[in-house]
C-alpha cells in the first residue's frame, strides 16, 4: 500500500463566527489537501480564461499560460496521487486502469479535458465539496469582474449579435467568446452558491440567481442559461422543502435520478437517430438551435474511436460573421464526449453516473453533491461543460465510488455532523433522525453516533 504521512504545515489562522473564511480554510489544511485545492484552482482558472475572448484575442500569451495553468494541475494532482495517497490492492488496479485511460485518451485527443478529470476523481479522496465551491465562487466572479472590466474599456472584443429570428433585442457576450459563455458563468456562480451554502444557507443562491436571471435576460438572451437558472433554483427549493418536511425523500431522488438518466439516454439516441425528417426530432432540435442537427451531423461524418480523436483536424467553422472560429462545435454534453474522447472515457462516465446514482438510492442521501450532479447531467443536454471538472467538480462523487465511501462521509465536510450522546437501545430508530440523516456508530464502540446533517 502506498502510505501518507502528511502533518499539518498550516495552522488555523482564524475563523468566522458564523461559516469558515478561505484564509482559514486554508490555513487548517494539510499538504496533501492544499495540493488538490491548488490543482483544482489551477483548472478553474484556466476553463474560465477559455471562456473569455482572451483566449481568441490574440495574445499569445494566455494560450500559454492556461496551458501551464492546465500542466501545473496535472502535475500537481500526480504528486498528491504518488506520494500521500494510499490503497488496497483493489483500488490501485482501479487507479492504474484509470490512469492509463487519461493517458490515452490525452494521446489520442490531444487534449487534456478527460484527463484532468480522471485525475481529480482518483485523487479525491478526502476532499471537500465546499471548498472547491468556494474556489471556483472565487475565480468566476474575479474572471467575470475582469471580463466586464475589459468590456467596457474596449479591451477585449465581445461578441454582439441579433436576438433570435431578429425579434428578442441584442445578445451581447460581455467581454466572453460567447453570449451563452456569459451565461454559463453566472451559472457557475449560482450552483457554487448553492454548493456552500447547503440546504440552511439557501437565500444567496436564490438572490445571485435571480440577479443573474436579470443579468442573462438583459445581456446574453441566453435562454440554456435561463433553464439551468430555473432548474437549479428549483431542484434546491424542493429538497430543502423535503428535509423540512421529513417527507417525500424517496420520490425527490428518484425523480432528479430519472432524470438525469432520461437526459444521458437522449442525448446518446439523437446523437446516433436524430432524423430531419421526423416532426418531433426537427421541432426539438429547433427548440435547441441546431443542437441535436450537429451533434448528428459530427457522429455521422467523425464517427467515434476507442479513446477519442484530435478534432484540430476537423475542417474550420466560422461563425457569427467570423468573429469566432472553431473546429468542434457540439453542445450537448454526452454527445461531446463520445465523439472527441471515445467509447471508452464515455462509457466510464455513464458507468459512473449509474454507480453513484445506485449508490445515492441505496443510502437514500440527497446531500448537495449528489442534487449538483444530477442538475449537471441534466443541464448536460444543451451545454457540454458536464464534462468539464472545473464547472462540473461534483464528479468528485466518482471518489466516492471507487473508494467506497459513503456520500455523508463526516470528514468530507458534505454534511454538517454533530455528535451527540445516545443511549442504544430497542427504541432507537432511522425516522427519530433530523433531516434524514445517516446514523453511524462512532469508532470506538461507544454511545456516540454521527448524525449527519446536509449542509
Amino acid at each position: 500500500m502506498l502510505r501518507s504521512t502528511p502533518g499539518r504545515w498550516w495552522r488555523c489562522i482564524g475563523r468566522l463566527s458564523t461559516s469558515r473564511s478561505i484564509a482559514s480554510s486554508i490555513g487548517s489544511l494539510k499538504l496533501d489537501e492544499f495540493l488538490y485545492y491548488a490543482a483544482f484552482a489551477c483548472c478553474a482558472l484556466a476553463g474560465d480564461l477559455q471562456l473569455t475572448s482572451l483566449v481568441r484575442s490574440g495574445y499569445v500569451w494566455v494560450q500559454s499560460f492556461v496551458f501551464l495553468l492546465q500542466i501545473s494541475a496535472c502535475l500537481l494532482l500526480a504528486f498528491k496521487l504518488f506520494a500521500f495517497q494510499r490503497y488496497t490492492t483493489k483500488q490501485l488496479v482501479f487507479v492504474a486502469v484509470l490512469s492509463l485511460v487519461a493517458l490515452l485518451s490525452y494521446y489520442f485527443s490531444r487534449d487534456s479535458l478527460v484527463m484532468l478529470s480522471i485525475l481529480f476523481v482518483i485523487a479525491g479522496k478526502g476532499v471537500s465539496l465546499k471548498n472547491l465551491a468556494k474556489i471556483e465562487f472565487v475565480v468566476t466572479i474575479c474572471i467575470l469582474i475582469i471580463a466586464f472590466v475589459g468590456d467596457a474599456t474596449g479591451i477585449l472584443e465581445s461578441i454582439v449579435m441579433d436576438g433570435r429570428d431578429g425579434v428578442r433585442g441584442i445578445r451581447r457576450s460581455m467581454g466572453f467568446d460567447h453570449p451563452n459563455s456569459l451565461g454559463i458563468a453566472l451559472v457557475k456562480i449560482c450552483v457554487a452558491a448553492f454548493a456552500i451554502g447547503g440546504s440552511e444557507g439557501l437565500s444567496v443562491g436564490l438572490i445571485l440567481s435571480a440577479f443573474s436571471a436579470v443579468m442573462t435576460i438583459v445581456a446574453s438572451d441566453s435562454r440554456t442559461a435561463l433553464i439551468g437558472l430555473g432548474l437549479l433554483v428549483l431542484l434546491f427549493v424542493v429538497r430543502k422543502a423535503v428535509l423540512n418536511r421529513h417527507l417525500g425523500a424517496s420520490i425527490f431522488l428518484g425523480t432528479i435520478i430519472g432524470l438525469a438518466g432520461f437526459s444521458i439516454l437522449m442525448s446518446l439516441y439523437f446523437t446516433v437517430y436524430y432524423s430531419a425528417s421526423n416532426p418531433t426530432h426537427a421541432y426539438l432540435n429547433e427548440l435547441l438551435t441546431g443542437r441535436l442537427k450537429l451533434a448528428s451531423w459530427y457522429y455521422g461524418l467523425y464517427p467515434p474511436s476507442l479513446f477519442g480523436q484530435d478534432v484540430s483536424v476537423f475542417p474550420l467553422i466560422y461563425m457569427y460573421g467570423g468573429a469566432k472560429t472553431s473546429h468542434f462545435v457540439v453542445d450537448n454534453a454526452i454527445s461531446h464526449l463520445l465523439i472527441q474522447y471515445g467509447y471508452v472515457p464515455c462509457g466510464l462516465m455513464l458507468l459512473g453516473a449509474l454507480l453513484l446514482f445506485r449508490k445515492a438510492w441505496k443510502e437514500r442521501c440527497i446531500c448537495t453533491l449528489v442534487i449538483a450532479f444530477a442538475f449537471a447531467a441534466i443541464h448536460g443536454f444543451s451545454e457540454y461543460y458536464f464534462i468539464r471538472f472545473d464547472f462540473n467538480y461534483f464528479m468528485l462523487a466518482f471518489s466516492y465510488v471507487l473508494y467506497d465511501v459513503p456520500l455523508s462521509e463526516p470528514k468530507c465536510e458534505l454534511f454538517l455532523n454533530e455528535i451527540v450522546n445516545i443511549s442504544p437501545g430497542p427504541n432507537l430508530s432511522f425516522s427519530a433522525i433530523p433531516h434524514l440523516g445517516l446514523l453511524q456508530k462512532s469508532a470506538d464502540n461507544s454511545s456516540r453516533y454521527f448524525i449527519g446533517r446536509d449542509a
